[in-house]
Formats: structure tokens, C-alpha cells, sequence
């Protein structure tokens, strides 16, 4: 979108443009934060869009749904942008000369709102939704087994090679550890339990494997760590 290509235009601007010899940061870091506000914004209203629906506003005499599922392509192309911009580290919101004149712990700060990202892609309330729009049009629907799937692709592509970036492992541990939450306090009349369940069993499988193909010391115990996670999750003692 415009919006968001203009905020990656204005980042390395902010500096030079809030500054003035003598004065404190301040002006800097209100802005710094809008524009972190505001890609997160922006993130979120992409988000939005899967498992989402539209309203049709029309009259009481007119025929057809009021409210129609958005459509598998446009979610899909959603998540595709999620993948790009959000799963992909947005290093462009890392300004050295801005955090290090804020004494802000910019990575950090960019993992926090990633996690975030997964919550909400993986939120009790939006599974329900598509798994509910898989009973009521199922033609319209991004079967959710399918989505979880590809939500997993995303985040860890082949995790040997993933596991070696920082950001990644911190999307890796946000993944694992919501799929376990979403395992721990789904009803039992919920699908959603079960696939949780499968998601992670998938992972234990495909962890498992690159743990051996491993052989940077960083990325090994990191799978090690989350293979350890999982299998505490499935088999509790």
C-alpha cells in the first residue's frame, strides 16, 4: 500500500527533519513512536482480512447474505504480506543514529510486535470464524487444517536454515507457544483442540529432523530448546 511505502520512505529522514542543535529528543521520539504506531496499524488491518467478512448493506426486500466471507485469493494475499513484511524482519524500523539517541532496544521491540502478529493470526476468535464459515459456505472458506499449514510454512520455511536468524527464533518460540496455548484452553467441544495438537505434533517431527542438520551452535540449541517445549506440551509428566 502507499501508506506503508511512505512510512519506509520517512524513517531515515526522521532525525535530520525533528532536530535542531541544542534541543532534546523529545519531538524524535513521539514521531519514532507514531510510526511504529502506525505500521502496527497497518499490520493489524491486514490481519483483519482472514477469516474476515464483508457487509453487504441491503434492503429487507433484496435477496442474499448481508454478510459474505472475504475471499480465499484477497486472504491468502494477505497472509503473503504478513510473510513479507512482518515474518521478514522489518530492519527498515531500525534507525541506529534514532535508537541509539532514544536508548531504545529497537530488535526487541520489532520481536514483541511479531509475536503479537502470530497471536492474532492464530487467535481463538478467528479460527472459530473460519472453521464456523467451513460449515456455513465451504466453498468460500480457506479450509483452516489448510491455513495452519501455511502459517507454519510461513514462519519456518526449512527451520535448519530459519533457526539461524534471531528474529526468526524468537517467531519460532511465538508460534510454538501459542499453538500450545491454543491446545491448553480450547474446549473440548472445539476442532480447534485437535488441529493445535496436530500443528505441533508436525513440528516435533520436522524440529526433530533439523536438529541433526544443525551445525551452528546457536540455531542447534534453539531447536533443541523448542523440541523440548513441545514435548513437554504433549507428554506432561
Amino acid at each position: 500500500g502507499y501508506g506503508f511505502a511512505n512510512l519506509k520512505r520517512v524513517t531515515p529522514n526522521l532525525l535530520e527533519w525533528t532536530t535542531r542543535a541544542g534541543e532534546d529528543y523529545t519531538h524524535l521520539a513521539e514521531l519514532y513512536g507514531e510510526l511504529g504506531g502506525q505500521w502496527f496499524r497497518y499490520i493489524n488491518h491486514v490481519v483483519n482480512v482472514i477469516g474476515g467478512v464483508q457487509a453487504d448493506l441491503k434492503t429487507a426486500d433484496q435477496p442474499g447474505a448481508v454478510f459474505t466471507p472475504v475471499s480465499v485469493e484477497r486472504q491468502r494475499r494477505a497472509l503473503q504480506f504478513i510473510d513479507e513484511q512482518v515474518f521478514t524482519e522489518p530492519t527498515w524500523l531500525l534507525e541506529p543514529e534514532i535508537l541509539s539517541r532514544l536508548g531504545l532496544n529497537g530488535p526487541q521491540e520489532i520481536q514483541q510486535r511479531q509475536a503479537s502478529v502470530v497471536s492474532q493470526l492464530l487467535s481463538s476468535s478467528r479460527l472459530a470464524r473460519m472453521l464456523q464459515i467451513e460449515l456455513t459456505t465451504p466453498a468460500a472458506a480457506w479450509p483452516v487444517v489448510a491455513y495452519l499449514n501455511d502459517v507454519r510454512t510461513a514462519i519456518w520455511g526449512d527451520p535448519a536454515v530459519t533457526a539461524r536468524n534471531a528474529y526468526r527464533r524468537a517467531l519460532h518460540r511465538a508460534h510454538v507457544e501459542r499453538l500450545i496455548t491454543l491446545m491448553e484452553t480450547e474446549t473440548d467441544a472445539s476442532d480447534i483442540r485437535p488441529l493445535a495438537r496436530s500443528q505441533l505434533l508436525g513440528l516435533r517431527t520436522r524440529v526433530g529432523n533439523a536438529v541433526s542438520g544443525s551445525t551452528e551452535l546457536t540455531a542447534r540449541a534453539h531447536l533443541q530448546d523448542i523440541l523440548q517445549r513441545i514435548e513437554t506440551a504433549l507428554e506432561p509428566r
